[in-house]
């Protein structure tokens, strides 16, 4: 958008309205933080409205590029621009004076190596995200896990039996039921065999901050997950524990995870894996979902909460599960070393850990996933 001349609040205003037309997730007090920060910021160039934009109107390093884009179609061909920002503020101070040739370009830095687990954010940051729809190859990809999921299920003793089993203790209801036949003589004896059950999976996903660049991926393989034979849970977690199953195992999956989207409400918040925990074990329903299921963590371990707390959480959690199984996006660094605490307060307590990034990771670990149960 080209402007000349005086710039008011309404401009400024409008440019918030233009990155949330863009998809991100933008509220009127993000929108007001923008502009008190310019009110009081010492604003000599465009480049000093674009970072106090940069730091106020953006959560993740994925809304970059979105703002970098409405940035230089909202602010192109300025000329020379007054900002009068601080006036609803400050009426008796004089705004200062911008003087940019036509066309800006902003040069931002690139960011190497893997961005997840940077930091784990302890504020609570409530907020929907925007789901895209999954891809071809995507969707394959799912459909490929599920049918892993199906082929070489993990599978518990039931405590039922039937008759017809080759060796085994007697089948003594059977054995009287054809009694009758032959006026109450037992003239053979039936065996019985102990059924199994496909073992319920019970699925803890962070979709916290640090975990942005990941946690789409993974909920997608929740989707998967939960269109397999035999009970699956699917719970999301970041400042809060949303249960998720009944959203994603029906309809198609760009409308299941889009419901899943719009359900959960702390996506790219704060870390707080210790309190998630809490609320599942408070749960009667969910805490039975546990007991006896493979419970596979994907999450990055870190934790602004107490370590102590955290480790006796997850001594619980792996104490109900039969097997507790981390995937952790930071091991796919072959140089990692578990040097946060909440992470070494995690290890003790799980059976195996994978690292994987995206869709492709966990699709090559999954036929793995059960051996050995």
């Amino acid at each position: 958008m080209a402007s000349d001349g005086n710039i008011g609040l309404d401009f400024f205003l409008g440019f918030g309205r233009a990155l949330r037309a863009e998809g991100l997730q933008l509220g009127s007090a993000e929108v007001e933080l923008f502009t008190k920060a310019l009110a009081k910021a010492d604003v000599k160039s465009l480049r000093d409205i674009y970072w106090v934009g940069r730091v106020c109107l953006t959560a993740s390093p994925e809304q970059i590029p979105i703002y970098d884009r409405v940035f230089q179609q909202w602010f192109q061909n300025m000329g020379d621009a007054i900002f009068p920002a601080a006036l609803p503020l400050h009426q008796e101070e004089s705004p200062p004076a911008i003087s940019q040739p036509e066309t800006v370009t902003i040069e931002v830095p690139k960011k190497s190596g893997l961005t997840s687990g940077r930091a784990a954010a302890s504020g609570e940051r409530l907020g929907q995200k925007r789901s895209h729809p999954p891809n071809a190859d995507e969707l394959s990809i799912m459909q490929f896990i599920t049918a892993s999921l199906n082929a070489c299920p993990p599978l518990r003793r039931s405590r039922r039996y039937r008759a017809r089993g080759r060796s085994g203790p007697l089948h003594l209801r059977r054995i009287l039921r054809t009694s009758y036949r032959t006026g109450g003589e037992f003239f053979r004896l039936i065996r019985s065999r102990r059924l199994t059950r496909v073992r319920p999976l019970v699925l803890l996903i962070d979709v916290s901050k640090s975990m942005a660049a990941h946690s789409r991926a993974f909920t997608q393989f929740g989707r998967a997950a939960s269109r397999r034979k035999g009970r699956t849970e699917v719970l999301c977690f970041g400042t809060q524990l949303t249960a998720v199953t009944k959203l994603l195992r029906p309809g198609d999956a760009a409308a299941a995870l889009e419901r899943t989207s719009a359900a959960v409400q702390d996506w790219d918040g704060g870390t707080r894996l210790s309190g998630a925990l809490e609320e599942l074990f408070r749960s009667p329903r969910q805490t039975q979902s546990v007991r006896g299921a493979i419970v596979i963590l994907l999450s990055d371990g870190l934790e602004r909460g107490s370590c102590e707390i955290m480790a006796k959480n997850i001594g619980r959690l792996s104490r109900l599960a039969h097997r507790l199984i981390w995937i952790n996006p930071l091991c796919v660094d072959p140089l990692f070393e578990p040097r946060a605490a909440a992470i070494r307060a995690i290890l003790p307590f799980v059976d195996k850990v994978y690292g994987c990034q995206d869709l492709d990771d966990v699709a090559g670990v999954v036929p793995n996933l059960f051996t050995d149960n």
